[in-house]
């Protein structure tokens, strides 16, 4: 069986390790630092599912969500941020984000809306 790929876009090294963590077991995970790096990654492989961080410096995470889906409009993306701002979520949301989740975030509602991600794909 085919590992489900997982593109990780995220400026924290830390939060990185954890999703790293998290998912270790049946997926490929595939990291990036910053938006750019995320768009790079999408030029060359595409991955199954997105966890998207909101706060990264160049590019934030909505501008890379504009970008990630105009490359893939099909492409379930989950944004994650540790900031409650109702506005980006919504703004997220408008523009095709899968899921929205804030940090911490549950390990087990991680996964499930990553299970439902890939099952709706």
């Amino acid at each position: 069986m085919m590992r489900r790929k997982i593109l990780i876009a995220d400026d924290e090294v830390g939060v990185r390790e954890s999703y790293r963590m998290i998912f270790k077991d049946g997926y490929e995970v595939l990291e990036a630092g910053n938006g750019d790096e995320a768009l790079k990654i999408l030029q060359n492989t595409r991955p199954d599912v997105i966890l998207l961080d909101i706060i990264m410096p160049h590019m934030n995470g909505v501008e890379v969500l504009k970008e990630i889906k105009s490359i893939d409009k099909q492409l379930p993306v989950i944004v994650i941020t540790a900031i409650k701002n109702t506005q980006m979520g919504k703004e997220a949301m408008k523009l095709g984000a899968f899921a929205y989740l804030t940090k911490p975030f549950d390990v087990m509602e991680l996964q499930q809306v990553v299970q439902r991600a890939l099952i709706q794909k």
